[in-house]
């Protein structure tokens, strides 16, 4: 077994522990229940504890420490998709007073990257000083290392959050302006070029069912075994390594909320990985005379623009975080947001699987609404969190003469407009 002790971006009182069976990702079925009925059996009667000394003595504990460090850096680069040894990107980094940098700094330099790291955030502590609340995608979690990439010209933007496991990317539009990815804009744009590296078909990739539609788009083109798994890398990781098994190679996994699994090294969520991946993809379209934005627009003509949001519906004490969605199914609507529904995947309902699909989910709280107009609404209870969660993704066709800017201007409003009137009907019917 394996103990990791880290900070987590939840707040406290919803804080937990993974745990990870013995291929490497996090448990599912059946093992999650057997061991949950362990801990009960075991509550039951008297546990003996050995202190960390007599623990080291008998052998039953060791602490993981530089040697551990370097195989995982040698691993990561070995598995990297665009060596070479001069770099043209340059890179301001923070791991939001994580355990992060030692291994950041290690790998971008070892693989020829210059990066700073801002100073203030580099060494671990938990009580985050800098920063109100230590998530990359919170408002103001990232000044710091922006003030840092305008200061010295640095090309990417990049963050970890405290336990490294998730990447934060902003990209330099033009001097001192940087423009903050989402979570699927890393994820397509990661997954794409993973994608158009693999040496033949047999491939696999995967993102959770509330995050974009577009990987599986780009996915579909290629020709590349593609799949939506629930929400979580614990069913992320456990789809790689069942694709494994069927001889096919995982390459590529993510979630939007800025997670990604890279290269088939770890079956969860790792940032650090996903770091240099993407440093390498910057470098790989500098080299070429391309920026990130230049190659996302690429794909955003070649599959459709899309825009995604994600909104939460706070609860009040006493409210059951499953009443929503229980509502909407004894009365299931057949408009949502002003538009028509064109069909509505349960996944309590296995019949309703959608037909891109291979097979059904695992039976879990979510309905998805399909409208007209390529537009997709998710609602489901918070895992964690004492709230409703709603996803909305809208997709449309850039103009020909459009640019970037302006087409996600666009299309921003509309998102906008979506989410105001569908928060509008979910609020009148709690009430």
């Amino acid at each position: 077994a394996a103990v990791v002790v880290t900070a987590s971006h939840n707040p406290p009182a919803y804080n937990g522990f993974k745990v990870y069976w013995e291929n490497g990702a996090q448990i599912i079925s059946p093992h999650d229940v057997g061991i949950a009925q362990a801990i009960d059996a075991a509550a039951q009667g008297s546990i003996e504890c050995l202190d960390m000394a007599a623990g080291k003595s008998q052998g039953l504990l060791e602490i993981l420490g530089a040697d551990s460090a370097a195989a995982y850096e040698d691993a990561v680069l070995e598995r990297a998709l665009h060596p070479a040894k001069e770099r043209s990107v340059r890179l301001a980094y923070t791991p939001l007073h994580g355990v992060g940098a030692k291994l950041a700094e290690g790998l971008l330099e070892r693989a020829g990257f210059e990066v700073r790291t801002v100073a203030s955030q580099r060494e671990p502590d938990g009580d985050f000083p800098t920063v109100n609340f230590p998530n990359p995608e919170e408002d103001g979690a990232m000044d710091a290392v922006c003030a840092l990439g305008e200061e010295m010209d640095a090309d990417l933007v990049c963050a970890n959050d405290p336990d490294a496991d998730r990447l934060a990317v902003a990209v330099k539009k033009g001097p001192g302006e940087y423009q903050m990815l989402t979570g699927d804009q890393i994820g397509v744009l990661l997954g794409a070029d993973r994608i158009s590296s693999a040496e033949d078909k047999k491939v696999a990739v995967a993102s959770s069912i509330v995050s974009s539609q577009m990987l599986g788009k780009i996915a579909k083109a290629a020709g590349v075994s593609f799949a939506e798994t629930l929400t979580g890398f614990k069913w992320l990781g456990n789809y790689g390594l069942a694709r494994e098994a069927r001889g096919e190679k995982f390459i590529f996994g993510y979630e939007e909320a800025i997670g990604y699994s890279v290269g088939g090294l770890v079956y969860d969520k790792d940032g650090l990985s996903a770091l240099l991946a993407f440093a390498e993809l910057a470098d790989t379209l500098a080299k070429k005379g391309e920026s990130v934005l230049d190659y996302l627009c690429q794909l955003y003509r070649q599959h459709g623009l899309h825009l995604t949001t994600q909104q939460s519906i706070a609860l009040k004490p006493g409210e059951k975080a499953g009443a929503l969605c229980d509502a909407l199914r004894v009365n299931m609507p057949t408009q949502v947001a002003g538009l028509e529904v064109d069909s509505v995947w349960d996944l309590l309902a296995p019949e309703t699987t959608p037909v891109h699909m291979p097979e059904p989910l695992p039976a879990s709280d979510v309905l998805t609404f399909y409208c007209a107009g390529g537009v997709r609404i998710m609602v489901r209870p918070s895992g964690t969190e004492p709230k409703v969660k709603c996803y909305y993704e809208i997709c449309a066709q850039m103009g020909p003469e459009e640019t970037l800017e302006s087409a996600q201007s666009r299309l921003q409003q509309e998102l906008a407009a979506l989410v105001e009137r569908h928060q509008g009907e979910l609020a009148r019917l709690i009430a």
